[in-house]
């Protein structure tokens, strides 16, 4: 309050009224729940704004608006009264060019952007790259063809550690997509959810989903477990579903209906080398998935490059997987699409 004070007793009385006259009004106007930045503008001849308020969010510092008032040559306020004005009621929305959390996005229906992490080592220096790296939202990594669980755990440690000091959290939300159930069997996959989880990662990824009852024996691995679902947006664990085969689109509307998970996704590679390589039609079907998707609230996943990370953005994909020298160009161009 002090320094507020200074800054504000060389201008005249008749500013320092109105001042206070429009601090009364907006303390009340948002019942005392923010506080304000005030910069008063002591050579009202430099600028036109004269004195400009700007309200941040206690809680988060987000800027709530800001509005100026101009002040006249003989020092009494403009006729106009406010020039400017851009307040807004907070929200629990974070804002579109902040860092957040894979689900903190996914809620606010923004695109999150992931590292997809293959064909590098899985050590725990590879979790600190993948941690300095600003950009990334979260990291999938890929232990489809060969799973350890010390692959995840490296990883995991090297997300934690390049966090910074002071935090055991990790830079980042950890996808982990695991071997297909129809391979490992029933009971293996199960244990290795169990052992992920028990790990501290955030998501477990199904490849290759055959069918509806697979998909349904999946879901039920995380009984228990707080997974995030539309009918539980404040769950913490990620559960994805892919289906990669041309069979298991005739029962795509009742996987998706399937309750008590997050994402469903379509494996274009794979399902494009099922499909003799025909591209097209594996587009179709992915984009029946993510029809799906919307229309039931779940996140779906695909990978991008330079030329595919703005339309899929713009149709509607919530997860887009980055790899390679172009990554960072991918996450640049996807935020600048998604207004991020």
């Amino acid at each position: 309050m002090g320094k507020l004070l200074e800054r504000l007793e060389r201008l005249d009385r008749r500013k320092l009224v109105y001042t206070s006259f429009v601090l009364g009004l907006l303390v009340v106007g948002f019942q005392i729940t923010d506080r304000l930045i005030i910069e008063g503008q002591t050579k009202v001849e430099d600028s036109s704004e004269g004195l400009t308020f700007q309200s941040v969010n206690k809680l988060s510092t987000t800027p709530m608006g800001r509005f100026s008032v101009a002040v006249r040559d003989d020092g009494d306020l403009h006729p106009d009264g406010i020039a400017d004005s851009s307040f807004k009621r907070p929200t629990n929305t974070p804002l579109a060019n902040t860092s957040a959390g894979l689900l903190e996005l996914w809620k606010a229906g923004q695109t999150a952007f992931g590292q997809y992490v293959t064909g590098v080592p899985f050590t725990v220096e590879t979790g600190r790259e993948l941690a300095a790296n600003p950009l990334l939202d979260y990291a999938f990594l890929n232990l489809e063809q060969d799973y350890n669980i010390n692959s995840a755990l490296d990883l995991a440690e090297g997300l934690r550690s390049g966090a910074g000091s002071g935090t055991e959290d990790p830079a980042m939300d950890l996808l982990v997509r695991i071997p297909p159930m129809s391979e490992a069997g029933v009971e293996t996959s199960r244990e290795r959810v169990n052992e992920l989880l028990a790990m501290g990662a955030d998501g477990v990824v199904f490849p290759h989903v055959r069918s509806a009852e697979e998909a349904r024996m999946a879901v039920s691995f995380f009984e228990g477990v707080n997974v995030w679902s539309p009918t539980n947006p404040e769950g913490d664990i990620v559960v994805m579903l892919m289906l990669e085969t041309p069979d298991v689109f005739a029962e795509l509307e009742e996987i998706a209906n399937i309750p008590n998970y997050s994402a469903l996704a379509c494996g274009i590679g794979s399902l494009t080398r099922a499909m003799g390589g025909d591209r097209e039609a594996a587009e179709k079907l992915n984009l029946e998935v993510l029809a799906h998707s919307q229309r039931v609230g779940l996140a779906d996943m695909i990978t991008a490059n330079t030329e595919s990370v703005a339309r899929r953005v713009n149709q509607g994909f919530l997860g887009l997987l980055v790899y390679g020298p172009t990554a960072n160009e991918v996450i640049r161009l996807g935020r600048a699409a998604a207004g991020r």
